[in-house]
């Protein structure tokens, strides 16, 4: 926001208001207003939208199967003659892409994954916020305020959304879906599972059945919302020491993954995206942050609970498993061998989606503490050479962090810690010399 920055030291003048927007080129509007109620009291607002980049682009997925090649480089065949040298890495020809030859039949038998025309939208943010800031004496600030952000058409990056997944409303047909029935394709598709006599009932069922898949990379159909308090202190003293500290507490849901190391279980269902809905892979509803030298925060909700085989048999669908309704925290305290019930995070039954939702807020991972020390030294041994002796430590209490517990249910290590998240305590001595 293009608000008045700063804070009140230095004595503002009463009833000075500020109002400024901004409408750049790209269309980002930006409005922010800031007004001083008194000599000691600001109050500051502002609203604006934020466009993204678009991840996709030539080059991005979007050149489909048809129109990619590879050629791989054999250097060897029996790990001691070169067959591939520099001079002529590819005596054999190179593997070319089949394009459009084929015209509709492109890609028939096979996954198709590329941008679906209704999924490649922008993305973009709404942020908006009201601070009031406050005074005490001449050393002493305090600060309040409320954030907010939503994200709209956000792209679920990996996996793709499948489009050509079956009815969910079918799945009450059971063992029906998994029977051989005569294959319509055979004769027609000539390589890949769709060239057998033979098909499960199921595949025909879905709404591209001359496909295994249909897969839309980079879908802008997912949203997030923030929302959040924040505090801030902050304390002068002489010789430039300033001691400053803040906290937030807040809120973040969104329904598709959060970011590429969450994805686990894809998307469960495409005929239910808002199911996708859940509180957030990193959300943190407290933060405490001192000078970024002490930090105290709740842990993330625990992630991903992978199952050993999808018996969702919901083609093109995936699966989650079932919580019983009872929550999964432990009343008596956690341990590494046992960070939540297991017995309430079961299996669930064939021809199901399961309904654990992508997160399971209730129990966290390990809240983080963590506090860093240094010590700096300044002298001057002659009139023209400066030293400085410098002493740090990182996680100075040497306080572990456990690592998310094991989620795969059905492990023998299923709800056990095996792995710590941090380093353990690190001192660092350095000695500079300036002439």
């Amino acid at each position: 926001m293009n608000l008045r920055g700063g804070t009140l030291f230095g004595g503002d003048t009463l009833g000075r208001c500020e109002i400024r927007t901004v409408i750049p080129t790209q269309m980002n509007p930006r409005i922010g207003i800031a007004y001083q109620i008194t000599p000691s009291t600001v109050i500051r607002t502002g609203y604006g939208i934020f466009y993204g980049m678009p991840p996709y682009g030539a080059g991005r997925h979007y050149t489909g199967a048809a129109f990619q090649s590879e050629t791989p480089w054999v250097t060897t065949v029996d790990g001691i003659t070169p067959t591939g040298n520099l001079s002529n890495p590819f005596p054999d020809g190179y593997n070319f892409f089949t394009g459009r030859a084929n015209g509709l039949t492109t890609q028939v038998g096979f996954t198709i994954w590329d941008g679906w025309p209704d999924s490649l939208r922008a993305n973009y943010n709404q942020q908006w916020n009201f601070t009031i800031q406050r005074q005490f004496g001449g050393r002493m600030m305090m600060e309040v305020a409320y954030a907010g952000n939503k994200g709209t058409n956000l792209a679920y990056f990996l996996p793709s959304v499948e489009l050509n997944q079956m009815d969910p409303a079918l799945l009450p047909m059971g063992n029906t879906l998994l029977e051989q029935v005569p294959n319509p394709f055979a004769g027609i598709v000539t390589v890949g599972t769709l060239a057998t006599p033979t098909i499960q009932r199921g595949q025909l069922l879905r709404p591209y059945p001359q496909y295994t898949g249909f897969q839309a990379k980079n879908a802008g159909w997912a949203n997030s919302k923030y929302h959040a308090l924040l505090a801030r202190f902050e304390r002068r003293f002489a010789s430039g020491l300033t001691v400053q500290s803040s906290y937030s507490f807040s809120k973040t849901i969104s329904d598709a993954a959060d970011g590429l190391w969450n994805m686990a279980n894809g998307i469960r269902n495409f005929y239910c995206l808002k199911c996708e809905r859940a509180v957030s892979s990193y959300d943190q509803p407290h933060r405490f942050v001192t000078n970024r030298i002490l930090t105290i925060s709740k842990g993330l909700p625990l992630r991903n609970f992978p199952l050993s085989s999808n018996t969702c048999f919901c083609f093109g669908g995936t699966q989650r498993p079932n919580s019983t309704g009872t929550s999964a925290a432990l009343s008596e305290g956690q341990t590494i061998d046992r960070w939540f019930d297991t017995r309430q995070i079961v299996a669930p039954a064939s021809f199901t989606f399961g309904n654990l939702g992508r997160t399971l807020a209730t129990v966290r991972s390990d809240n983080a503490r963590n506090l860093d020390f240094s010590i700096f030294k300044s002298f001057r041994p002659t009139e023209r050479v400066g030293v400085q002796f410098r002493a740090e430590a990182f996680n100075l209490t040497n306080t572990p962090l456990i690592a998310q517990p094991n989620t795969q249910v059905g492990s023998p290590l299923f709800g056990a810690v095996t792995s710590q998240e941090n380093n353990p305590r690190q001192i660092q001595l350095g000695l500079k010399i300036l002439f």
